[in-house]
C-alpha cells in the first residue's frame, strides 16, 4: 500500500496524505479524518525508512548489555523492547561480552543507525565514557550506572 493509493481513495494529493498523516500537519479537520479512514481501511503503514529521510530520525535504539546470558541483563533488555516497542521504536541489541573493546566497537557500529544509545553497566572508565562524544553525536543514557555529564536509569 503505498500514499499514492490512500490519496487516490481520500481524493486527495500525496502531499495532502503526508501532511495529513504527520503529527501537526497543517490541513482541515475533515480532511485528515477522511485521509486516516482510507488509510485505516487500506491498511496503510507509513514507510519508516522514507520518513527517516526527512526527519533524519530511525525510530531506533540501541542497547548494549555485557552478558546477554546473564538473567539481570535479559530482563533489562526484555523492558527496554516492550517500552520501545510501545512508542513505536524497535531495539538493536548487542552483547559486549564484558568487554570495553567490545562495547566501543558496538557504540561505532550501532550510533549511524540508531536515534540513541542505552549502555546498560558499561565497564568503561569514566574517562572512556567522556570520550563517546568522539565516537558519537548521538544521545548515550547509561543503565545501572551514574556518570557525571550522563542521563542515567539506576
Amino acid at each position: 500500500m503505498t500514499i499514492r493509493e490512500v490519496a487516490k481513495a481520500a481524493g486527495v494529493s500525496p502531499s495532502t496524505v503526508s501532511r495529513a498523516l504527520a503529527s501537526g500537519g497543517t490541513v482541515s479537520p475533515v480532511t485528515r479524518e477522511r485521509v486516516r479512514a482510507a488509510a485505516d481501511r487500506l491498511g496503510y503503514q507509513p514507510n519508516a525508512s522514507a520518513r527517516g529521510l526527512i526527519t533524519g530520525r530511525t525510530g531506533h535504539l540501541g542497547l548494549i548489555v555485557p552478558d546477554l546470558l546473564n538473567p539481570f541483563f535479559a530482563d533489562i533488555c526484555k523492558g527496554v523492547q516492550a517500552r520501545a516497542r510501545g512508542l513505536g521504536h524497535a531495539v538493536f541489541v548487542s552483547d559486549a561480552e564484558r568487554d570495553e573493546g567490545l562495547e566501543l566497537d558496538a557504540i561505532r557500529t550501532l550510533a549511524p543507525q540508531v536515534d540513541g544509545i542505552l549502555l546498560c553497566s558499561p565497564h568503561l572508565s569514566g574517562e572512556e565514557l567522556a570520550s563517546l562524544g568522539d565516537l558519537t553525536d548521538k544521545p548515550v543514557v547509561l543503565l545501572h550506572r551514574r556518570e557525571p555529564g550522563f542521563a542515567s536509569v539506576t
